[in-house]
């Protein structure tokens, strides 16, 4: 049977060739760490041009395209594009989230800006209304928002001397807003007989209420107050698409290729044309400039960045480059050097050293290049062109050897056999022709029997077979070099020197449900390791194990490409794999980990930003995953949905015709005096004990607080539908709880006075599964049974949510917990999971659990915090106790035979009631003959019960506990039967009986 686990290997982001220059503006900077500071796909990139090495956000997930300096230079904020897009605002130094802004804009996010203090944040949507918005960013409140303009807008930048004022510009306008309260009120520039109506392409406010902005037409228009009153005119010689402010003066970078600096008067101070750089080339257009000091940054609309020095600045230094604009869709690695080679529809032919992570030469073609592949030595370089032709090159000095046209439809793969001798080309003609090199590229053979494009090409170790992919899923064989159609029972035997194709019996794993067999674009077997590399339409880079026969096979998967990924391919020694993005046209570097390196030393790296940026696991359905527990099954796969919510009823009243008039309503009435039962089912962590010593459940659609002494019942009567959760507060006199529902609500209520005191509603839909309290009271986190299983952090005095929209994970999520030293600190446990969540402005950011050779991924049933605040234990559905440092697993005690459904953290024990110190984790687990005695754990309790009668009693189980109170109390579930045991005397005490 294969192995459909994921990979113990793993990759590591190493380098990222490219820059976004086109379609984007003012996007990068210098940081206090003299750093560079960019973006390119969906990552943040901070590059140390001393050390030329690179750091990397992983937080978006979908193209960046703006990107603001914060005034201390340690912090950026960047926005993104999608249906729901976002802003992170990052730190530059650990490269870690501080706030994420969301729910305002859509389409995209076009244009950031710090005001001067950096206490706010403005930003301007892609939406029809290029709505603009103020943020109070590092609580992730929206302080105003206000219609932007009925065009697109370019630019927007603060006063830095008054705090109200700012000013946005773009397409045949400028406007001048100002803040009063969370209002926006605009003014259109007056453009007068001063200057011509110009669409803005850049704004820069300055002191003394004067505003400078750069047009279309290459001039600089200077404001006073919202009246135009001068213009520098030919300041560029085409349209300025960037203008920075500086302590200096200004520095504008316009589509003449030109950057010039001005005092802080706006008087010219220099010219420098990248243009007639030793590295410039006629269509050289920039599209950001950052000025510091002595040293200049320039983007270009081309994706590369130059740096230029003041005192040298006939010199400039190009710091990065990539493709320009245009699908990347060549790559093939050199079969004896660590050197890449990379083809795009930008024209352009590129050779990249691994080690070095430069670009050793560069060729331009006369046609978009859609594939590429070195021959056997390394000597010649084949290109498949767009327009059906390929030509080969000399790899020494990039001169043409040969250029043949014999199809008319794009060749998107051609390949060299292994000994050289013949070159395969596959055009979407359906046709694979194949060429003998000895004979200057004479065509010797045709493959004619694909239905369809094709798409991947593999030899065969002796250069005798061929195997094709199409755009039908069609696998064909050929033998070489006449074509003949070789039979698939035949085929079993051949040893394939490559394999790329994602047809196929070794490679069904990769394919997940309900996808098309278009959705994988690349894989790449390294046979040595036993590893799959696959890239896809979602933007993902993932591994398998290799061969892979069934389908659902475990993975691990790394983002950072916005778009589809369109190639990727092991390196010649197999320490890195590459790959390329289609629409983003930026080349990843991954260093790749084999399994012996992976024992811990680096794990802590590989998790770095987001779940998922370094260290993915998979999220495939059909995964390794241990048959469930009957009921935990059961309660996965509830649904808590209704046919009619009871605000449905007045409605369907409504509709009713009635026959009869409806009598008065009788005079007697029934109060609620006692509740047999408890919801344990599908709950959890529902039992506690108030300040008093009551305890506090919940049954059906009531809340019960039960005073044993007396053994009566106080009711909260506030919920309309089944109560699924409650907590109570950290100082144990209020109490939350929440139900099902069509838009469910969580009510916070007194113990005492059962009043209301808070009502949450408006986030959550079919119902709230988990609830906690931070350890300091003031919030509260909920966590939902909707599609998304979204989780919210509430002010839940003021009725506030803290955070915006977060979704908490694909599968059901059966427990929250608090972290009791860090508010900002949060772990959730559940199907197949468990992730700490870290607080940052108004978004939570994740890191997946690191479960290395310790542990399998199990389902999480229960979770709780530690003696410190990086250590967590949480309870798995094969029994076991996992213990992890921070993220990381770090060891697992073997507890019960069954799941452990519930755990609590007692930080206050009577000394001498159970041989533990510190800390004490306390775990309970279902089906348990009750009929032994009690036996205590350093972690965990287990198998507690001793009872004198005859009968076992076999039941799951739940848990209260009090760190406050002593004697410590235990409360077990039995078919709606709560025992109290006391530790103290071990006296077992029958509290309540249900049905």
């Amino acid at each position: 049977m294969s192995d459909k686990t994921a990979p113990r290997c793993q990759l590591r982001l190493e380098w990222i060739h490219g820059y976004r220059g086109h379609q984007c503006r003012n996007n990068l900077y210098y940081t206090a760490g003299k750093e560079v500071v960019y973006f390119v796909a969906g990552v943040g990139v901070v590059y140390n041009t001393r050390e030329h090495t690179q750091k990397f956000y992983l937080g978006h997930n979908d193209d960046i395209i703006s990107l603001a300096m914060h005034p201390d230079k340690i912090q950026v904020a960047t926005g993104q594009v999608g249906k729901d897009p976002y802003i992170c605002i990052w730190d530059t130094y650990a490269m870690q989230t501080v706030s994420i802004l969301r729910d305002v804009h859509t389409h995209g996010v076009a244009c950031l800006a710090f005001d001067s203090d950096g206490q706010r944040l403005g930003s301007v949507g892609l939406d029809a209304k290029n709505t603009l918005c103020v943020w109070d960013w590092r609580r992730g409140r929206v302080l105003a928002t206000a219609t932007g303009h009925s065009d697109r807008i370019f630019d927007v930048s603060w006063d830095p001397f008054t705090s109200s004022r700012l000013v946005s510009c773009g397409v045949k306008h400028i406007k001048f807003w100002t803040l009063c309260g969370n209002a926006l009120t605009p003014k259109r520039g007056i453009f007068g007989k001063t200057g011509d109506l110009q669409t803005i392409l850049c704004v820069s406010a300055a002191k003394e209420e004067l505003t400078y902005s750069g047009a279309l037409n290459g001039d600089v228009y200077v404001w006073k107050g919202i009246t135009l009153i001068r213009t520098v005119q030919a300041a560029h010689g085409a349209g300025i698409f960037s203008m920075h402010a500086c302590e200096e003066g200004f520095a504008t970078g316009g589509r003449d290729g030109c950057i010039r600096l001005w005092d802080v008067d706006f008087k010219p101070i220099t010219k420098i044309d990248l243009r007639e750089a030793e590295q410039g080339y006629k269509s050289l257009s920039i599209r950001s400039v950052c000025w510091k000091a002595d040293r200049i940054l320039a983007g270009t609309q081309d994706s590369e960045i130059f740096e230029v020095m003041v005192r040298d600045r006939d010199k400039p230094v190009l710091l990065m480059q990539g493709h320009s604009e245009g699908e990347l869709w060549a790559l093939d690695l050199h079969p004896k050097q660590p050197v890449a080679v990379t083809g795009s529809d930008d024209r352009s032919v590129r050779l990249w050293s691994l080690p070095d992570h430069t670009l050793l030469a560069r060729c331009n073609m006369e046609e978009s290049v859609r594939s590429v592949s070195f021959n056997n030595d390394g000597s010649q370089l084949a290109l498949g062109m767009k327009d059906g032709s390929f030509t080969v090159l000399r790899v020494r000095d990039m001169t043409e050897v040969v250029h043949i046209k014999d199809r008319k439809e794009v060749i998107h793969e051609l390949k060299f056999s292994p000994d050289g001798s013949f070159l395969a080309v596959g055009s979407n003609d359906g046709l694979v022709d194949v060429y003998a090199v000895a004979q200057r590229y004479k065509k010797v053979g045709e493959c004619s029997r694909s239905a369809s494009f094709i798409t991947h090409l593999d030899w065969s170790v002796d250069s005798r077979f061929l195997q094709t992919n199409d755009g039908a899923g069609e696998r064909l064989f050929y033998r070489m070099p006449a074509g003949k159609l070789v039979p698939k029972e035949e085929s079993k035997g051949i040893h394939w020197m490559t394999w790329t194709g994602v047809v196929g019996a070794e490679v069904n794993g990769i394919w997940p449900k309900y996808s098309n067999i278009t959705n994988i674009n690349s894989v790449d077997a390294n046979y040595s390791s036993a590893v799959l590399v696959t890239g896809d339409d979602l933007g993902l880079v993932k591994l398998f194990r290799f061969p892979c026969l069934k389908k659902g096979a475990k993975f691990k998967k790394y983002i950072g490409h916005s778009a589809h990924v369109t190639n990727v391919r092991w390196s010649n020694d197999l320490q890195w794999v590459i790959s390329t993005g289609g629409a983003d046209h930026a080349v990843f570097q991954w260093r790749f980990l084999p399994e012996g390196v992976m024992n811990g030393v680096l794990e802590p790296l590989l998790q770095e930003g987001y779940a998922d940026s370094n260290s993915g696991e998979s999220d495939s359905d059909l995964s390794d995953v241990p048959e469930l527990d009957s009921d935990i099954e059961q309660e996965a796969q509830t649904s808590y949905e209704r046919q009619v919510y009871k605000e449905d009823l007045p409605q369907l009243r409504k509709k009713l015709i009635g026959s009869l008039k409806r009598q008065k309503a009788p005079e007697e009435g029934l109060r609620l005096q006692f509740v047999h039962g408890y919801r344990g089912f599908d709950c959890r962590n529902n039992l506690f004990y108030s300040q008093t010593g009551e305890v506090v459940y919940h049954v059906a659609a009531v809340a019960v607080v039960y005073n044993r002494l007396q053994h009566s019942q106080r009711f909260y009567l506030g919920h309309d539908d089944d109560i699924l959760s409650l907590t109570v507060h950290p100082l144990k006199d209020y109490v939350a709880s929440a139900q099902v529902g069509r838009d469910p609500a969580v009510h916070v209520w007194d113990i005492q006075t059962l009043k209301c005191l808070s009502l949450l509603k408006g986030h959550h839909s079919r119902g709230v599964s988990a609830l906690e309290f931070t350890a300091d009271g003031k919030s509260l986190v909920s966590a939902g049974i909707d599609e998304f299983h979204s989780i919210v952090i509430w002010d839940w005095k003021k009725g506030e949510r803290l955070t915006l929209f977060c979704r908490g994970h694909k599968d059901k999520i059966f427990v929250v917990r608090s972290n009791p030293f860090r508010m900002d600190k949060l772990v959730t446990v559940g199907m197949k999971h468990i992730k700490f969540w870290q607080h940052s402005g108004g978004g939570l950011t994740f890191k997946r659990g690191i479960f290395g050779n310790l542990g399998k991924q199990e389902t999480m049933m229960s979770a709780c915090y530690g003696r410190s605040e990086d250590l967590v234990f949480s309870g798995a559905t094969n029994g076991d106790v996992y213990i992890w440092r921070d993220t990381t697993l770090i060891k697992t005690v073997k507890a019960h035979d069954g799941p452990v459904f519930a755990m609590c953290s007692l930080d206050k024990v009577r000394p001498g009631t159970f041989p533990c110190t510190l800390s004490t984790v306390l775990s309970l687990s279902g089906f348990y003959s009750i009929h032994c005695p009690l036996s205590l754990w350093f972690l965990t309790l287990s198998t507690v019960l001793s009872l004198s009668g005859s009968d076992s009693i076999h039941c799951p189980l739940s848990l209260v506990s009090d760190s406050i109170h002593c004697p410590l109390s235990l409360w077990f579930l039995t078919l709606s039967t709560v025992l109290s045991l006391w530790f103290l005397t071990l006296s077992t005490v029958l509290s309540l009986s249900g049905f």
